[in-house]
């Protein structure tokens, strides 16, 4: 019971990650998301791997477990999280999260090849909703997705953007426009004043 609800917590984290990620990346790069990121992840391991009290387990890691979780290290917050950053600032979190989702069966798959770990019937049929799910929410277009109608594969195009509050500096440089236009009537009015 307790890992579903491990499982859970880890859900909603992943899912609020992606749409505060959404946010930055609309109006920012990805490596910028990544160059802020990375080292936070890095660093809240740190602060938890403290507050937990368990900072010595680092030392007696045996070596190839440090270099397998390396690897994996490099894999997930490297490769993995530049290419789920770039789709979701080209395509939206609505259209990749499904498709992002599809981590399960492939995890399930390398699982049963990598590790020897047991596939029944259950979780083949769960793998084969999941990429049927994840398939069909692609083929539906948004005008007629209430309808139920699919299309054709095709390649998607980018989200519209999500409209972000003005920058400090574009209010700046808005107000100063403002004023120079304000300065500018007000001399016009005192030439027309002073040819009067």
């Amino acid at each position: 019971m307790l890992g579903v609800l491990y499982a859970a917590l880890g859900a909603f984290t992943f899912a609020l990650n992606n749409v505060a990620m959404r946010r930055g990346v609309v109006t920012g790069s990805v490596l910028q998301g990544m160059a802020l990121t990375v080292p936070i992840g890095g660093l809240s391991f740190l602060v938890m791997t403290i507050a937990f009290g368990k900072l010595h387990e680092l030392l007696v890691f045996p070596m190839a477990a440090l270099t397998w979780l390396a690897c994996q290290g490099v894999v997930h917050f490297v490769i993995g999280r530049y290419c789920n950053y770039k789709s979701n600032q080209l395509m939206g979190v609505n259209l990749t999260a499904p498709v992002v989702q599809l981590q399960v069966p492939f995890a399930m798959m390398l699982a049963v090849v990598m590790l020897h770990e047991k596939f029944t019937v259950l979780q083949a049929i769960g793998s084969a909703l999941m990429l049927g799910g994840s398939f069909i929410t692609q083929g539906i277009t948004q005008g007629n997705a209430g309808k139920g109608k699919r299309k054709a594969s095709a390649p998607l195009t980018a989200a519209t953007p999500i409209p972000t509050v003005p920058s400090q500096e574009e209010l700046a440089q808005e107000e100063l426009a403002q004023e120079e236009l304000a300065q500018e009537e007000l001399a016009q009015r005192r030439r027309h004043c002073s040819s009067c």
